[in-house]
């Protein structure tokens, strides 16, 4: 659970630095309320609009995996939805 609280942090360090709009959603978000859930992962939503989403994924190479390209292919760049982060050295 440290890892996912390092990952968290760090992950809200770089949407806080581009000031991008978010919530957190999930097992992170449910168990902040006290109710425990066994996943181990962030869910996040934050609205890109007024960001190149090239930008986010630069900072986040540094603590992450992150390809440009699969975040962007599937919708494009104006429908970013649900895409997993994979904190480097986590399986």
């Amino acid at each position: 659970m440290i890892a996912l609280a390092i990952a968290f942090q760090q992950l809200l360090a770089v949407l806080d630095l581009l000031e991008l709009p978010y919530f957190v959603g999930g097992s992170v978000a449910s168990g902040s309320y006290g109710l425990a859930r066994q996943t181990n992962d962030i869910d996040f939503i934050a609205d890109f609009r007024n960001l190149e989403l090239a930008a986010f994924c630069e900072l986040l190479k540094r603590d992450f995996y992150v390809d440009l390209q699969s975040v962007v292919k599937p919708y494009g760049k104006a429908a970013l939805q649900r895409h997993s982060l994979n904190e480097r050295g986590q399986v």
